[in-house]
């Protein structure tokens, strides 16, 4: 496979082979051209006489072709700035952002995000990271430090409309909870396309004092309700973690909401 394309297939009988014996199978797998950026794969499958599968593996060709330099079409965008939002309007995006967060998102007339996104560095405790009021172990750190009340607070922002139509769009400010020296001085930038891609970079520096480990460093997205379905690619289509996911292979999956 390239990527999850199936570009080579084929099937065959495999000898009788006896206990702790090898065989080798005969599987093409030269790539003349790799294209750029993409990955390789074999997917083995095994089946008895009656057709039922047994076992499945799949391999990775090890063929590492750079990635392309990612190329945009560029927009030109209405800027309206005031002292509680920025908002950027093309005639297929709609965005606005508050507070230093993009809190609406509008493509091709279907509202895709109307809740302001957030910053998180918390999650929900597991087992391994201690029982409350037993052996809490990481998390009486947690909590001493307030994660799951760090907010983003903006001070200052910046935007950029080039000349190509592209519009960067900078926010400073501090991501941290209101009552504790702790926190990271955090720079945002969106860049807007116009194609309705929006890239996100972010750069913290911390200060105070942080327990030893973070639960989480990411940003939380909370969808319209009317989205049922998620396309993705990646391992699947089941669950799989950094210890167990030889199960899963590589592939484009798509799922209902309710199914994952």
């Amino acid at each position: 496979k390239e990527d999850y394309n199936e570009i080579k297939s084929g099937e065959f009988k495999l000898p009788a082979i006896a206990p702790y014996e090898s065989y080798k199978l005969p599987i093409d797998t030269v790539i003349k051209d790799a294209v750029t950026g993409a990955e390789y794969f074999v997917d083995l499958k095994f089946s008895d006489e009656n057709d039922t599968l047994i076992a499945y593996k799949q391999v990775s060709l090890g063929i590492i072709s750079p990635k392309g330099k990612l190329s945009f079409d560029y927009d030109s965008f209405e800027i309206k700035e005031n002292e509680n939002y920025i908002s950027l309007l093309s005639k297929d995006a709609k965005l606005r952002f508050d507070k230093g967060m993009l809190c609406y998102y509008e493509k091709n007339g279907k509202v895709i995000l109307d809740e302001p996104m957030k910053l998180n560095i918390y999650r929900a405790p597991i087992d391994n990271d201690g029982v409350v009021n037993w052996a809490e172990r990481w998390i009486t750190k947690w909590n001493k430090h307030l994660y799951r009340y760090f907010d983003f607070f903006p001070f200052e922002n910046k935007v950029e409309n080039a000349e190509n139509g592209e519009v960067k769009i900078t926010f400073k400010g501090k991501f941290a909870p209101i009552s504790k020296f702790v926190g990271f001085d955090l720079d945002i930038v969106y860049t807007i396309l116009k194609d309705g891609k929006i890239l996100i970079d972010m750069h913290g520096v911390p200060y105070g004092e942080f327990a030893e480990t973070l639960p989480r460093i990411g940003v939380i997205f909370t969808l319209s309700s009317k989205f049922e379905n998620a396309t993705w690619y990646g391992r699947g289509e089941d669950e799989c973690y950094n210890d167990i996911l030889d199960h899963c292979n590589f592939g484009l999956y798509s799922k209902n909401i309710k199914d994952m």
